[in-house]
């Protein structure tokens, strides 16, 4: 029997944090391929309870510093053709305002790494003893090296103080000294006096599998960590935790197990949608390899059959790596997320269908992986939670609001296989509800809400990209347009709502006469490009 992990260290209930139940017992699970299926399921549960508990107050990103690494081990080997050995990969510190479930409010600062400590660990010293040997070393080193702030550079910034910080975590321990951060009563080799703490009284928040390897490394960890970087450090600056634990609403440590033993993501609830930040990987390429350009990348996930592409320096455990990288896009997920609804709340009322992805461009340039995931996450996906929500709605009624877009009902040049799974998305959502009311079933309401381009993270790196500007073209909408619009149909169902209204009419129009549509479509890019040009300019501006 799988017993619910134990949490060590202070009680949580006195830094109003709680643990987390869908996940116990999830790593326990044998063999490993009923463990990875385990872990689906416990993310696709936990995932529509922690979107429900509500977002933090604030959060903020600050680079500070870019560090040399190797390509071999960004990518585990997966590069296939001649390139310098190194890649730069920025270290961000993040700063999140949260209230703990005491009600207390309280500031975290995750990843404040002090790069003067991670130059000590014995694999950059070893890099380095050997750039200074190699033709040209010191212009790589150069090259991929930078420092941009310093962890108190980034308070000030901020409008914060040292004092003003209540906890500071990493995902793991790798190349950090923690008497450069929680502050030392013994000097550092070196040096002549003792560091002092760098966030005043603020305590770490660690995994105690990640403490312990700290304490006792093995000679495969031992190149990545600080050997003695306990020394002098007060024990009750830790506080040490088993699994995963919940901050407060909104922010979330998830065990992730596999770069190290005792790796944790930061998750966090944002207005503009769930963040993670983890160096299980090191890019985007390493969650979405099928979608990847960089040479062999692509390849690895197709000659491998593998969802992800590890970050490779340390591989404590691959298995328990690729599990906790996995996509959750499955039917049985949506499923397991539903039966979760219902064990809690005994019913299901209202089920939004809000899941997306947009790749741009020619769809004859596209990679055949691209069309399938938008087609496979914007149509399916749809089928999916609304053929499970009817299930669960057929004895009291309910409501399913799919959020699809207005590419959904008009020509989109630059987004067609989007267009095409929204197009599909919209098909079967009047299908289906067309087919509950010819079954006599009435208290079931299905109703789509199609948006115009909405400033989320789907658009934030699209200011750039010619084959997205219609995305651009009309009123750029927040995600709270969206809320309003989905809080007025759950008042009165419709069949279709577009957000804004005149641009339903503008796309519906386009779409009854298409040929006009296509004579005008130029004009309407045009525009778009106009408006990504001036945000671009904004932002250049601001930053």
């Amino acid at each position: 029997m799988v017993q619910p992990a134990q949490q060590s260290g202070p009680d949580l209930t006195e830094i109003g944090a709680r643990p987390i139940p869908e996940f116990d017992g999830v790593h326990d699970v044998w063999p490993r391929g009923k463990r990875l299926a385990a872990v689906r399921r416990a993310a696709a549960a936990y995932k529509e309870r922690f979107k429900a508990q509500g977002q933090v107050r604030a959060v903020k990103s600050v680079d500070i510093a870019a560090a040399p690494y190797p390509v071999a081990y960004a990518f585990h080997n997966a590069v296939s053709v001649p390139t310098l050995p190194l890649i730069s990969m920025i270290n961000r510190m993040i700063t999140v305002q949260y209230d703990d479930w005491n009600g207390a409010p309280r500031t975290l600062v995750f990843e404040p790494t002090v790069p003067d400590g991670s130059a000590q660990a014995p694999f950059y010293q070893n890099l380095r003893k050997f750039m200074d040997k190699v033709p040209g070393g010191e212009l790589i080193g150069k090259a991929v090296l930078k420092y941009y702030n310093k962890p108190g550079d980034v308070l000030t910034k901020l409008g914060l103080s040292a004092d003003d910080i209540d906890f500071c975590t990493f995902d793991h321990l790798h190349v950090q000294d923690p008497r450069m951060i929680l502050g030392s009563t013994e000097a550092i080799e070196g040096e002549n006096t003792p560091r002092r703490p760098l966030f005043g009284d603020a305590r770490m928040l660690v995994h105690s599998r990640e403490l312990a390897t700290l304490q006792s490394l093995h000679p495969m960890q031992w190149a990545w960590y600080i050997d003695g970087g306990l020394g002098g450090v007060d024990p009750a600056k830790f506080v040490t935790f088993d699994g995963d634990i919940e901050l407060g609403p909104g922010l979330t440590l998830l065990w992730t197990p596999g770069h190290t033993d005792g790796n944790h993501s930061l998750v966090i609830n944002t207005p503009d949608g769930v963040w993670v930040s983890s160096e299980n990987g090191i890019s985007l390429d390493n969650w979405q390899p099928e979608l990847s350009k960089i040479p062999g990348v692509r390849k690895y996930h197709e000659r491998f059959g593998r969802e992800i592409c590890p970050n490779a320096n340390t591989l404590e455990d691959s298995l328990d790596q690729y599990d906790s990288m996995v996509d959750v896009r499955d039917e049985e997920q949506v499923a397991a997320a539903r039966d979760h609804v219902m064990t809690e709340a005994g019913r299901l009322d209202i089920w939004v269908n809000n899941a997306g992805v947009l790749a741009t461009g020619p769809a004859w340039e596209q990679l055949p992986e691209a069309r399938r995931l938008m087609l496979e996450v914007n149509a399916l996906g749809t089928v999916n939670g609304t053929v499970t929500a009817i299930e669960a709605m057929r004895d009291a009624g309910g409501h399913i609001v799919n959020i699809v877009s207005l590419a959904g009902l008009t020509a989109v040049p630059g987004e067609a296989v989007y267009a095409a799974s929204k197009h599909a998305a919209i098909g079967f959502s009047l299908s289906t509800l067309a087919g509950l009311r010819l079954a006599g079933i009435e208290d079931i309401d299905i109703s789509c809400v199609c948006p115009d381009g909405i400033w989320t993270p789907m658009l934030h790196d699209k200011l750039d990209d010619p084959a997205s500007a219609l995305s651009f073209s009309g009123r750029l909408l927040q995600p709270t347009d969206v809320v309003t619009a989905v809080r007025k149909v759950l008042d009165r169902p419709r069949p279709v709502t577009s957000v804004p209204g005149w641009r339903g009419l503008q796309v519906r129009l386009a779409d009854a006469f298409p040929g006009l549509g296509l004579r005008a479509l130029p004009l309407m890019v045009a525009r778009g490009r106009r408006v990504q040009h001036r945000m671009s300019a904004r932002l250049r501006q601001g930053a």
